[in-house]
C-alpha cells in the first residue's frame, strides 16, 4: 500500500506580525493538487479544539508552506485521527500554549508511540527552522513543499 506524506503546514494568520503561523498536520492525497486531510487545533488562546477536515492547499491565501515530518498508508487514516484526538489539549492548564504546540505534541506523541509515522529523528528546532525557510519561498515567489512536489520526495 502506497504511503502518503504527513506535512506539517503553516498559514499566515496575522500578515506582517511574525510567529504569527497557525500549524496543522496534513496527510496530502495527491501531488499536484493541493488536496489533503488536515488535523488541528481550532479556536483562540485558551479556547482551542480537536478539527480535521478536507483542504485544498491551493485555495487558500493565507498557506505558507510546510515540511514534511513522516508518512502514513492510506487505510490507517482512521487510526491517525484516532491518534491524534488524543493528544492533550493543554490550553486550559498553560497559557502559552497553541495550535504549534499541539503539533510538536503530536509528533512527539506519533513518534514514542512507535506507529511508524514520523521519520527519525525529529527536532523542534530543524522543523521551525524548514517552515521558516518554506514560508520564505512563498513569500519571494517560490515554490513551497507542495508547489514544488517535494512532498512526495
Amino acid at each position: 500500500m502506497p504511503r502518503l506524506p504527513l506535512l506539517v503546514v503553516q498559514y499566515d494568520i496575522s500578515p506582517g506580525l511574525l510567529n504569527h503561523e497557525h500549524w496543522g498536520l496534513v496527510v496530502y492525497y495527491a501531488e499536484g493538487n493541493g488536496k489533503g486531510r488536515v488535523f488541528e487545533m481550532s479556536g483562540t488562546l485558551g479556547d482551542f479544539h480537536f478539527n480535521t477536515k478536507d483542504v485544498n492547499l491551493f485555495s487558500s491565501r493565507q498557506f505558507c508552506g510546510g515540511c514534511k515530518v513522516g508518512a502514513i498508508e492510506e487505510n490507517k487514516m482512521n487510526d491517525l485521527e484516532t491518534w491524534l484526538r488524543a493528544v492533550p489539549n493543554q490550553c486550559r492548564v498553560n497559557p502559552a500554549w497553541n495550535c504549534q504546540t499541539w503539533v510538536v505534541d503530536a509528533i512527539r506523541e506519533l513518534q514514542m508511540g512507535n506507529r511508524g509515522v514520523i521519520f527519525s529523528p525529529f527536532s523542534e528546532r530543524a522543523l521551525r527552522v524548514e517552515l521558516a525557510a518554506d514560508k520564505e519561498r512563498s513569500e519571494t515567489g517560490y515554490n513551497t513543499i507542495i508547489e514544488g512536489g517535494r512532498a512526495f520526495e
